[in-house]
């Protein structure tokens, strides 16, 4: 499940324990998690928390009274578990996300199954607080799909749109940049489309940037790529129609998504382009890597290890075991 965590839920999550542990409870409680998600100010839904009135001190302590009340809590201990109703939240909150059409679990998703239709526990705390939660829980959910329109093209459509690009799908200015520099790859060369081996040239024409140096470690430069490309007599390898992308980068960035949010990353960055290209088999990236005798495994973990450094331990334990039982075979 917490694959599917933005890193701003895993924190909303850290915050809900430490805020647990504060108020000596040895559980995590649905309650705790509306004190995460205020404590998380960057989140929309807290933002309007906040401008209705409810600072995050009040509210910790009309929950830590609510809770000693209606639980026994009171019992310290070094570990700690989620509660049912904690986890029943995060499947609810799974089940909303899809509704939404997003392939993650933001701090949105996981407050509006905190306050489904107005009538749970935590609805009825903030209403106490006078209030109009049903119209914070419709404008949330307007702000929620309105910033996920984008993703309903990467989702079983069979032919990519001809506006798609990099730029048109993600905000990330590194991945604009990268873009650009893909774009100049085809100038004066007859290139009608960009494809997989334009965004390697690009990795590899910014000699500072942290992909190129994983690049690099792994033996592949910017002239021996393009020495077996110029071998390369036609670009049919990454063609099945004619897009802007090409169909071959177009999955690349679809796999970039996917390991994205596996790694516990709000956005997509060019680490998880590369990673997404390298699962897209046959193409000619991917062709042409093999050909300069790269250990693509050994150029995948030199990627995500620098990343796995910097996530939650439990996201990485999950991470490697999905990975695992795929080479086994086994559904995940």
């Amino acid at each position: 499940m917490f694959e599917r965590f933005t890193e701003k839920s895993i924190r909303v999550i850290t915050h809900s324990q430490q805020e647990a542990k504060n108020l000596n409870h040895s559980k995590l409680y649905p309650e705790h998690l509306l004190l995460g998600i205020v404590a998380e100010k960057s989140g929309i839904a807290s933002r309007f928390l906040k401008a209705a009135g409810i600072s995050h001190e009040n509210l910790k302590t009309n929950i830590g009274n609510l809770l000693l009340q209606d639980q026994d809590l009171t019992e310290k201990t070094d570990a700690f578990y989620f509660s049912n109703a904690v986890k029943k939240i995060f499947t609810e909150a799974w089940d909303r996300a899809k509704q939404l059409k997003t392939n993650y679990i933001s701090p949105e998703h996981l407050f509006l199954a905190l306050v489904k239709d107005g009538e749970t526990q935590s609805a009825c705390i903030l209403k106490n607080y006078d209030i109009d939660i049903d119209r914070i829980i419709s404008t949330v959910t307007k702000i929620v799909e309105k910033k996920t329109d984008y993703q309903t093209h990467p989702e079983g459509l069979t032919k990519a749109p001809k506006h798609c690009s990099l730029s048109s799908i993600s905000e990330e200015s590194e991945l604009t940049e990268l873009m650009n520099k893909a774009i100049e790859e085809t100038h004066g060369k007859n290139i009608e489309a960009i494809g997989t081996e334009q965004i390697i040239q690009a990795f590899l024409k910014d000699q500072n940037s942290a992909v190129a140096k994983i690049l690099n470690g792994e033996g592949i430069t910017s002239e021996k790529f393009q020495e077996l490309l110029d071998q390369r007599q036609s670009r049919m390898e990454e063609y099945y129609n004619e897009y802007i992308l090409t169909p071959k980068l177009f999955g690349a960035v679809n796999s970039a998504y996917e390991i994205a949010k596996e790694l516990g990353s709000a956005s997509l960055k060019p680490e998880h382009v590369l990673l997404g290209i390298l699962k897209e088999k046959n193409s000619l990236s991917y062709n042409i890597l093999k050909d300069m005798g790269v250990n693509l495994r050994n150029l995948e973990d030199s990627i995500t290890q620098p990343i796995e450094k910097l996530k939650p331990i439990t996201l990485t334990i999950i991470r490697l075991a999905k990975e695992e039982a795929r080479r086994l075979g086994h559904k995940v």
